[in-house]
């Protein structure tokens, strides 16, 4: 069974609000193809129908998904916004019966560099007196079940940033916050559960990629941040690199990178 589905279909399913006030930082495009392929195992013992969600990435100022094309031996699949958030996914489901479940996805997404900081977005910037949020906004910074920003995750940010009412000192000094405490982990299985919440009350201040981000996302983009990190972590932290590198069409070298710190 195959579905394509195409950027008209997706676009109909949601709109995109954009202010024109607000400048466009972006710069060159790209379209990438992406494949990714499904085979679902039963555990032993389990019994009924095995579902699967897939989430699908989300057209936005610097991202569109031009087509999506999915096949499979699935009893049922179809792309759906269903949900608190309307949060792109794909819903496959096999029969209870059902020998094999395999399924293929084949996206085409065309993206556009971010450099803010390249074309001097920041040079002239104020922090405002008063930040007030719009309601669309004020829906994703409330807490949910995997993002905790309540509790004792809000009295730690509190407690961090003391009386700074700069939002980008702020994420500095959470950021620096994070690169003095948190350590990794190489014991804990996969990427970690990413529970802000539990590594606070614990006390344990260690994890792997996805408990040390989930507690604050912090990009390098530069090599002086590499330098910084080294220094202030006495060589002891590990840390990733995304689209800062070359080869995503930032302006870090890969080869030289990974031949320093590999």
């Amino acid at each position: 069974m195959k579905k394509l589905i195409a950027t008209a279909v997706l676009s109909a399913c949601s709109m995109v609000y954009a202010n024109t006030d607000i400048p466009n930082y972006n710069t060159d495009s790209h379209l990438y193809e992406f494949t990714q392929t499904y085979d679902l195992v039963a555990p032993k013992g389990s019994q009924g129908q095995a579902n699967l969600w897939v989430p699908l990435p989300f057209n936005g100022e610097y991202q569109q998904v031009k087509s999506i094309h999915f096949e499979g031996n699935y009893l049922d699949a179809y792309v759906t916004e269903n949900n608190k958030y309307g949060a792109k996914t794909l819903f496959a489901t096999w029969d209870k019966d059902a020998q094999k479940r395999d399924l293929k996805i084949t996206m085409v997404i065309e993206t556009k560099d971010r450099e803010p900081m390249v074309k001097g977005a920041l040079e002239n910037y104020k922090p405002p007196k008063d930040i007030h949020y719009s309601v669309d906004v004020q829906e994703y910074l409330k807490p949910t079940q995997h993002i905790k920003t309540d509790g004792i995750v809000k009295q730690f940010a509190d407690k961090i940033v003391g009386t700074e009412t700069n939002p980008l000192k702020k994420a500095e000094l959470i950021h620096q916050w994070i690169v003095n405490n948190m350590e990794r982990d190489n014991s804990v299985l996969g990427c970690g559960d990413g529970d802000v919440e539990k590594i606070l009350t614990t006390g344990v201040l260690k994890g792997k990629c996805t408990d040390i981000k989930a507690t604050y996302a912090g990009g390098i983009s530069s090599y002086e941040d590499i330098n910084e990190l080294c220094r202030l972590g006495h060589n002891n932290v590990d840390f990733t690199i995304g689209s800062a590198l070359d080869i995503f069409g930032g302006t870090l070298s890969f080869n030289k990178i990974a031949g320093k710190y590999n």
